[in-house]
């Protein structure tokens, strides 16, 4: 989705703390997804006097959002795992994952960013798929199995079987040269296993 801001600025410096300069820095150094694609200057031709300077700012919000797995060492015996959806905005960013303890795991959503955890110890990035699929993700894993039958099944298992059950879903392309890698990753990860 593109849009475009036009703004006309005095050939002068913005005073400090002006509503204008306060929007540039906003656009500019802000945590959200948006990127400045372009940045114009034109001038009014033929030139006058009290020239004004016209910037013109095109905007695009992201449609994908990055799948990372977050990896968080919060004392526990094993590191505790979630799948991280990055979306566009920081109300788009979802944690997904298990809490609890062995045979007695529930699924937990919460709008939040991992990156922003003081526990996170390490976030791979695995791809980004569309926001139209972000839905589908959130559904997938609120559906997902969690197999309290198993005394040693954990959220490490829980993110693993979920990526498979995207896969499976046709949600993320698991035949991806660069996922399947990144994949790896993840699994050489994992704790706990004989």
């Amino acid at each position: 989705m593109y849009s475009s801001l036009f703004l006309l600025l005095p050939n002068t410096a913005l005073p400090p703390g002006s509503v204008l300069l306060l929007l540039l820095h906003f656009l500019l150094l802000s945590n959200s997804r948006y990127r400045i694609l372009q940045f114009l200057r034109s001038k009014t031709h033929p030139p006058r006097p009290k020239v004004l300077t016209v910037a013109v700012y095109t905007l695009q919000m992201s449609s994908t959002a990055g799948i990372h797995v977050a990896i968080y060492n919060d004392g526990g015996v094993y590191k505790h795992w979630s799948l991280f959806v990055n979306g566009p905005t920081d109300a788009e960013q979802t944690v997904l994952h298990i809490m609890g303890s062995s045979t007695n795991y529930r699924f937990e959503m919460r709008a939040s960013d991992a990156r922003k955890s003081a526990t996170l110890s390490e976030l791979i990035y695995l791809c980004d798929v569309p926001i139209a699929k972000v839905t589908s993700i959130k559904e997938a894993a609120r559906q997902a199995p969690i197999h309290n039958e198993y005394p040693g099944y954990n959220c490490q298992d829980y993110v693993l079987d979920l990526l498979d059950d995207l896969e499976g879903k046709r949600i993320i392309n698991g035949n991806d040269a660069n996922y399947k890698k990144k994949k790896e990753v993840v699994k050489s990860r994992q704790e706990g296993l004989a």
